[in-house]
């Protein structure tokens, strides 16, 4: 299968996570023609902790002035198509609800403030919807990419880094598609379901209906390096006999499976380019 590309690609992402004590922000540079959710999809590897000690630290008191001014510094870049804004990058804004929420709710008041192009918010979890208020007048700008590596729920409670139901974030996915939110699913890591071509048919059908696109990738095509490849999630597959979920072609039976409903949920984002908000709502 050949997934169209778009003409233009962004060349720099600005991906953000949410504490308990503020924010930390990294600036990625994108390679050209590159999909850039190979570079910021949100991934865990089963470790309970990410390392974001390279990450750039700002700390609440101040009233996120930093970020403020890097959304208005970065406003024409990213209208124009040339820089990108992930909001949940090593770890999920809408995790920890209670500690993070209200910082949540600043840096999306702030985004609505400069509207400095596309926003992608990365998540596992149902509770995004509670902040619906403060997405709707951004609804144009954002993408809500809701995490589902599996369409098994039994397994995923195993290994999922995420204890939300398999269902609960369908339900959810497809709320926000029938909100007119654009919705995207990333299935990446793909991790292991059992029942072959029917349970991947079912999983298939289930992805398609709730989301406008589909992100999929087997854990090798995600670990970027020998250590996570060797990390406690891969080790606990291996041990548990289900080794072969770690290779690069695991995912492609789900694939095949997505591609015979729907081709066009495969297909790669657009660049967002400052388009109407009618259009907008199409973009990515």
């Amino acid at each position: 299968m050949t997934v169209k590309k778009s003409c233009k690609a962004y060349q720099l992402a600005y991906a953000f996570d949410v504490g308990k004590e503020g924010i930390y922000y990294e600036k990625l540079s994108l390679r050209q023609e590159e999909d850039y959710r190979n570079i910021t999809a949100l991934i865990r590897f089963g470790e309970g902790v990410q390392s974001i000690r390279r990450c750039h630290y700002l700390a609440n008191t101040d009233s996120l002035i930093e970020i403020e001014n890097l959304f208005r510094e970065n406003a024409e870049r990213g209208r124009k198509g040339k820089a990108v804004f992930i909001l949940g990058y090593h770890s999920d804004p809408f995790s920890n609800f209670e500690q993070k929420f209200k910082t949540v709710k600043k840096f999306l008041e702030l985004y609505a403030k400069y509207r400095p192009g596309k926003l992608v918010i990365q998540t596992y979890s149902d509770v995004v919807v509670l902040a619906l208020s403060s997405l709707l007048p951004i609804k144009d700008l954002v993408t809500i990419n809701m995490i589902i590596e599996s369409g098994d729920q039994e397994l995923a409670h195993i290994y999922s880094p995420s204890k939300v139901d398999i269902l609960d974030r369908l339900k959810t996915a497809n709320s926000l598609k029938n909100f007119t939110f654009d919705v995207e699913i990333q299935v990446a890591p793909l991790l292991p379901y059992r029942g072959g071509q029917v349970a991947a048919q079912k999983f298939a059908r289930q992805l398609v209906k709730s989301c406008n696109r589909v992100f999929i990738a087997s854990f090798a095509r995600c670990a970027g390096s020998k250590t996570e490849m060797m990390s406690p999630l891969a080790q606990h597959l291996v041990t548990n006999e289900l080794g072969m979920w770690l290779r690069k072609g695991a995912a492609s039976e789900l694939r095949g499976e997505i591609e015979k409903l729907s081709p066009s949920h495969l297909a790669m984002p657009t660049v967002y380019t400052n388009q109407n908000q009618q259009l907008g709502l199409f973009v990515a």
